[in-house]
């Protein structure tokens, strides 16, 4: 014969059960409204090697691509140069269209470059690290970026 406190424990667990799928249920259908927005236009970001980002342009996303470090022969820290040097990334943007296009963006020794393809203004604000530390590997390289629209 089952006791009257196994039927109640039997009820309680069956409303546990229940309030936790209700719960569950619940936060899928007010999760969130799809993938997170990136930063707007005219809003710094940073991307590491290998990364990417879509930028908020309006109806649109621009996605922009830190394709890779080519070279880097900025002195490096702690180091006496005769030249203060250069470093060379590949970019890539993928523009409202869709069409992709990589570029090279020859990095001088302020570390600031602007490039204009495809209706925008990219900018490259900095590369870091700068200085290099010696042996630094490119997995390590960040790029601080700026994406607005060409007047």
């Amino acid at each position: 014969m089952i006791s009257l406190r196994t039927q109640r424990d039997s009820k309680y667990r069956l409303v546990l059960v229940v309030l936790t799928g209700m719960i569950v249920m619940l936060g899928v259908a007010c999760g969130s409204d799809g993938p997170a927005k990136g930063p707007k236009l005219g809003t710094s970001f940073s991307l590491s090697v290998g990364s990417y980002i879509e930028v908020d342009v309006g109806d649109e996303n621009v996605r922009v691509d830190f394709m890779g470090l080519v070279a880097d022969s900025r002195c490096a820290a702690g180091v006496t140069c005769i030249t203060a040097g250069v470093a060379e990334i590949i970019l890539a943007l993928t523009g409202e269209d869709g069409d992709r296009r990589s570029f090279p963006v020859n990095v001088p020794p302020d570390g600031s470059v602007t490039s204009d393809l495809q209706g925008f203004r990219l900018r490259l604000e900095k590369l870091l690290p700068d200085p290099p530390p010696p042996g630094v590997t490119s997995d390590l390289y960040r790029a601080e970026l700026t994406l607005t629209r060409l007047p």
